[in-house]
């Protein structure tokens, strides 16, 4: 995605997209964007066989590492819907097909201070993250979407992947 100000400055932020894992390893980029010590990585991680967890791992250089993790394991070659969304001072919320999935970071997120492009399927900084498999349609809003508004993303695109 080729705006760099994408989430620059914003107070909430989500991001929305479908995924298929086929195959991979620990750290593959599904949606992930840096500059320098500012990112926001959404990535495979914890790959055993055909489970795997997603992880949003968000830092800003002014304050601080944080992240989060899908809770329960996820299955190769099956279509998720995965949502993350937060607003500055608070948690992030992360769904999976429309269910939150928990919070399980320790801080608050401190800012969304990112100015590098959007890459879609890698971590473009680190060689070798992509992930093996299809990304359905990204969405990134510039809000917190609401638990209602999720369910109605889910809801509205879950036949198109056989859910």
């Amino acid at each position: 995605l080729n705006d760099g100000d994408t989430i620059n400055g914003k107070t909430s932020i989500s991001i929305n997209f479908w995924v298929n894992i086929t195959a991979g390893d620990n750290y593959d980029g599904i949606v992930c964007t840096r500059n320098g010590n500012d990112y926001l990585l959404i990535y495979i991680d914890s790959v055993s066989g055909d489970d795997f967890v997603i992880r949003v791992q968000q830092r800003a250089a002014s304050g601080g590492s944080y992240s989060l993790t899908t809770s329960p394991t996820l299955t190769k070659g099956n279509w998720y819907n995965v949502t993350c969304t937060g607003t500055t001072g608070a948690k992030w919320d992360l769904y999976i097909n429309g269910s939150n999935s928990g919070q399980t970071q320790g801080n608050a997120i401190t800012s969304f201070a990112q100015s590098a492009n959007f890459f879609i399927g890698t971590d473009s900084q680190i060689g070798g993250r992509f992930i093996v498999g299809k990304i359905g349609p990204v969405s990134i809003y510039d809000k917190k979407l609401s638990a209602q508004e999720v369910k109605q993303n889910y809801n509205a695109l879950k036949g198109r992947f056989g859910l």
